[in-house]
């Protein structure tokens, strides 16, 4: 096999190309922010995620870096669609859902999977057997870092809002579509009605 062939593996599919060349090896390379520098300023672009096969935006720091690294999303995928297969997401709606069947709170749920349970030992830390399902706790839900998931084909990113901890109130913040964590409430108030009592 020839040294710059490549076999691309990952949980959704699996590739073999043949012959890389130019710009496609970008493709494979992990994102990188670059270092930051006197001469420019942070930028948005793009970068191509080899492990979900789609196009992401990042802020890229200005200088250094790799050439994992695009002008706009469209770049990204005329030059990685061969890399992408058919591990691109549908646009079919988010996998995310309402938690509905958690104290009828508007956190979201990953996936839009629940752990049934019948009994607390049943669930993950931090969990509550609540309705038949492991619900994560208050506390977990708005320690959680403010997480814009991943941009998906066909999805607009969306506002929703996090709590901060360090400031104790809910902030907007813009989630691309897919994946993420809980701590992403469709408003303000449904934000500050699920984590305001954990306000000091």
């Amino acid at each position: 096999m020839p040294s710059d062939s490549v076999r691309i593996k990952n949980p959704r599919h699996t590739l073999r190309t043949g012959c890389l060349h130019g710009r496609f090896l970008d493709c494979l390379l992990m994102k990188s922010a670059g270092d930051f520098c006197s001469s420019a300023t942070q930028k948005k672009m793009f970068y191509f995620d080899s492990r979900m096969g789609i196009c992401q935006p990042f802020m890229y720091n200005g200088c250094g870096g790799n050439t994992n690294r695009f002008d706009s999303r469209q770049q990204c995928l005329d030059t990685c669609k061969s890399v992408s297969g058919s591990a691109r997401p549908s646009a079919n709606g988010s996998p995310w859902v309402l938690a509905d069947k958690c104290h009828a709170e508007k956190f979201l749920i990953p996936n839009g999977k629940y752990t049934e349970c019948r009994a607390e030992l049943d669930c993950p830390e931090q969990h509550d057997c609540v309705n038949g399902v492991c619900c994560p706790q208050r506390k977990l839900v708005c320690s959680l870092p403010e997480d814009n998931g991943d941009f998906a084909d066909g999805i607009d990113d969306k506002p929703r809002y996090h709590f901060n901890t360090g400031l104790n109130i809910c902030m907007r913040f813009s989630y691309y579509g897919i994946n993420g964590n809980f701590n992403n409430f469709p408003t303000f108030k449904d934000c500050m009605a699920f984590c305001g009592p954990l306000r000091q």
